[in-house]
């Protein structure tokens, strides 16, 4: 945070959580931060149905019993999908006021069983606990319509897998795009073939920064929210940094090259080899 991040998210799954948490509220006790200047975005698992305790780092998840790590469970395991959820987040919320956004991480097999979890994280809403929903790893765009036009509360964010492997996603993407849901790009940084496209490469070049730079750059000027999943603190900066970068336009030709590329298959042979070899 003294490098400029304000929106954090955190899933138990990463196995992060804590360190997370002792971050946020040493910055916090000190004054770096104000909580109303933080925006804490967190998941709720369908399948694995955890939830993630950035703030306070709590080591109670959300999770079914053969998965849980700490006794007893924050929830009643024999009660319906949405009052897991619920007995789950009045554990989750302990010390903590609010959450600004919560993801369901997974959709469940039957949409049914994912309606009605998200139906739990609208109470929620209802009762000042969360201020946005949405939706995480959905990947079938007629899908993502369908839980659209069930839901009471609007779906805010979706955040997906974009690269390769995913074939960039554009069928969310466009729906998203469509409907003025917020986008969230993760995981592009491990697609080598567009770090290694020759039009980024040549992209950045141009503008003197680096290809992961160059990507971060095009994810926000395509109406993207890249994500940083950075360690390291020179990455974190790098990524911050294209924020205030204004010479990269969506009508250059490098840009509308790469664009291209990405929606004629020249950056998805590597998924489409490896689901061959799969």
């Amino acid at each position: 945070m003294c490098h400029g991040p304000r929106c954090l998210w955190d899933a138990r799954r990463t196995h992060n959580e804590k360190g997370v948490g002792d971050g946020l509220r040493e910055a916090l006790h000190t004054g770096i931060i104000k909580r109303e200047d933080l925006f804490i975005q967190t998941k709720c698992v369908a399948n694995i149905l955890v939830w993630a305790l950035a703030l306070t780092a709590l080591q109670h998840g959300f999770t079914p019993a053969k998965y849980q790590e700490v006794e007893p469970l924050p929830y009643d395991r024999s009660a319906p999908i949405g009052e897991q959820v619920a007995q789950n987040l009045r554990t989750s919320l302990k010390g903590v006021e609010y959450f600004d956004c919560v993801l369901l991480h997974i959709p469940y097999q039957k949409k049914e069983d994912t309606l009605e979890t998200y139906r739990a994280l609208e109470k929620a809403v209802n009762q000042g606990l969360i201020q946005h929903l949405g939706v995480s790893n959905i990947y079938d765009a007629e899908e993502l319509e369908w839980l659209i036009a069930n839901t009471k509360v609007e779906i805010e964010v979706v955040q997906n897998r974009w690269n390769d492997h995913t074939k960039w996603d554009w069928s969310v993407f466009e729906v998203c795009r469509s409907r003025g849901i917020q986008y969230q790009s993760f995981g592009f940084l491990k697609s080598e073939a567009l770090v290694n496209d020759e039009h980024l490469l040549s992209l950045a070049s141009k503008h003197k920064i680096t290809p992961q730079q160059a990507i971060y750059k095009l994810c926000q000027v395509w109406g993207m929210t890249p994500l940083c999943g950075s360690t390291k603190t020179t990455h974190m900066r790098e990524a911050f940094s294209v924020e205030g970068m204004t010479g990269i336009k969506a009508d250059d030709d490098d840009v509308k090259k790469v664009w291209e590329d990405l929606h004629i298959g020249v950056l998805g042979s590597a998924a489409e080899s490896e689901d061959a070899r799969n």
